[in-house]
């Protein structure tokens, strides 16, 4: 007989419950480590720490809103709530302290939940539903991407390359707002007229969570431009088969034409990006870049200077003003912004422009 077999029955459920408990809260232990009472024992990583909790979402379904279509919402509501816990763990990790997290810094501190999102997984293990109130329940755990490096190691990788952050950080706001706007029309009646608008708006937003799953999975390839532009086309492509009106899959699809010397295409994918928000800075950032491919400089300036408004702490918006203004002869305008974008960090430009003698050095920050 096993030594729980012997234990007296109130000492067995005693037993349970701890056991229970340090397996719903992995961080318990982690905790006593750190008063003192397991003094002796190695601290667990980070990774140990956050690896293993689990997190769930519930949604409703009705009408044309199939069990499927509502457990994709789910996951996503799941998935948010998970990153949210991870988010509040990354701020005791030294690189992010680093990064400003915790203190001013001069530097624009990484939004959190997109360093998660960049640097977790949180894989679905367990779907599960109810028929007699039509529900569909999501469970995922936080986890550790398999044979990669370890978690700081991932933070620091993904701090050195903002703009990859920014993709992150859009898609997720794009994504909070559409399980929001699920939530506001499921369940609804399953008949009458606004039921069926309801149902039809809820599949539209299925269609785009799906969407940008495609493409939150191409965000690692972007460094300032897309690893294999060729291949990120066609997959922008079947990402906007699922939602037309995606800004963020439009963007990169011009981009990924743009890199292909496809400019028409990338200025016609960026103005349908716009229509979809006209708040995108980034994409009128990529206009911009097709404008000045095909030679339209003042629609280029005009367009930087857009991206410029509605982001006016991004250097490269500066950066790619002034060399505009500089083809339109515009010298003192593009010193100006060049000038900008390197006290931003971005000295490249500017320091060619002091070199070659188009900018006087004084004005060197």
């Amino acid at each position: 007989m096993s030594l729980f077999r012997r234990l007296p029955f109130p000492s067995r459920a005693a037993l349970r419950v701890a056991l229970l408990c340090c397996l719903a809260f992995p961080g318990a232990a982690w905790a006593n480590d750190a008063a003192g009472e397991n003094s002796g024992t190695r601290p667990p990583s980070p990774e140990s720490r956050m690896a293993g909790r689990r997190f769930t979402a519930t949604r409703a379904f009705a009408g044309d809103v199939t069990r499927d279509d509502a457990a994709i919402v789910a996951e996503t509501a799941a998935r948010e709530t998970a990153m949210r816990s991870v988010a509040r763990s990354l701020v005791s990790l030294p690189s992010v302290r680093v990064a400003g997290m915790l203190a001013p810094s001069s530097l624009k501190p990484p939004n959190l939940l997109a360093l998660a999102h960049a640097t977790v997984e949180t894989p679905v293990i367990l779907v599960s539903g109810s028929r007699r109130d039509s529900t569909v329940t999501v469970t995922v755990a936080v986890s550790e991407p398999g044979n990669g490096p370890p978690l700081e190691a991932r933070i620091r990788e993904i701090l050195i390359r903002p703009e990859r952050l920014e993709l992150y950080e859009k898609t997720i706001l794009r994504e909070t707002s559409l399980v929001a706007g699920f939530d506001a029309l499921i369940p609804t009646p399953a008949s009458g007229k606004n039921g069926r608008d309801a149902e039809a708006r809820a599949l539209e937003i299925v269609g785009e969570i799906k969407a940008l799953r495609i493409y939150k999975e191409q965000i690692s390839r972007y460094d300032g431009i897309w690893k294999n532009p060729a291949e990120l086309r066609e997959t922008m492509l079947r990402a906007l088969a699922l939602a037309p009106g995606s800004a963020l899959a439009r963007n990169a699809l011009g981009d990924a034409s743009l890199q292909l010397g496809r400019s028409q295409e990338a200025f016609e994918a960026q103005t349908l990006a716009l229509r979809a928000d006209p708040r995108f800075a980034r994409a009128y950032h990529s206009r911009g870049a097709a404008a000045l491919a095909l030679g339209h400089l003042s629609t280029a300036a005009a367009d930087f200077s857009e991206a410029i408004r509605l982001a006016p702490r991004t250097a490269a918006y500066y950066r790619d003003r002034g060399m505009a203004r500089h083809l339109l002869g515009e010298t003192a305008a593009m010193c100006g912004d060049l000038h900008t974008a390197c006290s931003l960090g971005d000295c490249g430009k500017y320091q060619w422009a002091v070199t070659n003698g188009f900018c006087a050095q004084s004005t060197d920050p």
